[in-house]
């Protein structure tokens, strides 16, 4: 039997597993982004409803993670988000629960690149003292990988300047030398290379670790302490799917189009967000504790504290 033949036969069987018994329906979040891509396919192929699960993913805008403030308010039960995001909510007292990983930052395929103009004498980090940088959010994850880089490169990132600009109106702010500097994630990354127009200062994320977790799918911890069965199968759900995308990304690029409007043409030479079955302490840490270092939160924490049983690995 061939490999999609198998996984025909699997999936077929899991909507038959789907439609004997009842479902339990589930509300989840995401921005716009291919990082959600392992949820997309999870929804499309039945494998949600392979583990008695009926989710509804709702998109929530624009890029990165989505916001917090229907998870916490009770209309999603989960959420996709940036775990700057996450950290930043935990330490404004609302408890949440990463339940799923989401994307997995690798320094060998580098999801965001910091890029000047081609004519640019910036070089390295020391460069960029006195500069403009641009983010989409000033205490975004780019914000923080960029001051990170900037230290780590012999610069000073307290003398820089941050604006903020939508993804898509940084590379016009930088070819009018309105800023000096941009920090991006496909698919503007992708296109900033595709232009031809700059250059690659380097990758701002690895100033934070060589990996780590970009963004995870977290729910309240109320609603996980009450629900520790459905957030177990809803990670279960998401550690199928995420195997299948990690392998086969050309056989999902059309779907992923369909659900963010990205031409699938750019998602196909994107670097593809790889999401792993399971999540350690070592994979948050990092981001919590350059958040409280560059200001982000006003306190560091255990990242043992909001890592679930269900994403945990097995003892």
């Amino acid at each position: 039997m061939t490999s999609a033949a198998a996984t025909a036969l699997a999936l077929s069987a899991g909507r038959r597993i789907g439609s004997a018994q009842t479902l339990t329906p589930m509300q989840a979040s995401t921005g716009v982004t291919i990082g959600a891509r392992s949820a997309v396919y999870a929804v499309q192929s039945g494998i949600f409803k392979k583990f008695g699960l009926d989710v509804e993913l709702n998109k929530a805008g624009a890029g990165g993670g989505s916001p917090l403030s229907a998870l916490i308010g009770g209309s999603f039960q989960v959420d996709y988000v940036n775990t700057v995001s996450l950290v930043q909510a935990v330490t404004q007292g609302i408890p949440l629960e990463i339940i799923a990983p989401g994307a997995m930052y690798y320094s060998e395929k580098p999801y965001a690149l910091l890029f000047v103009r081609k004519d640019s004498t910036i070089k390295t980090g020391r460069d960029l003292d006195g500069k403009i940088t641009a983010s989409q959010s000033l205490k975004d994850i780019n914000a923080l990988t960029t001051a990170a880089w900037i230290d780590a490169n012999g610069g000073d990132s307290k003398s820089t300047h941050g604006v903020e600009l939508p993804n898509s109106a940084q590379m016009p702010a930088l070819d009018e030398g309105r800023i000096d500097a941009m920090s991006l994630v496909p698919p503007f990354q992708t296109a900033a290379v595709q232009s031809g127009k700059y250059r690659v200062l380097g990758k701002p994320y690895d100033a934070i670790a060589k990996k780590f977790q970009i963004a995870v799918w977290a729910s309240t911890a109320d609603w996980a302490g009450k629900n520790p069965d459905v957030a177990k199968r809803f990670a279960a759900a998401m550690r199928e799917s995420s195997a299948f995308c990690n392998a086969n990304p050309a056989k999902i690029q059309d779907l992923v189009a369909q659900f963010t409007g990205i031409d699938p043409a750019i998602i196909a030479i994107s670097p593809g967000p790889q999401d792993p079955p399971y999540i350690t302490s070592a994979d948050i840490q990092p981001v919590i504790d350059a958040a409280f270092k560059y200001g982000f939160v006003p306190k560091a924490f255990n990242a043992d504290d909001v890592i679930g049983p269900s994403v945990r690995p097995p003892a």
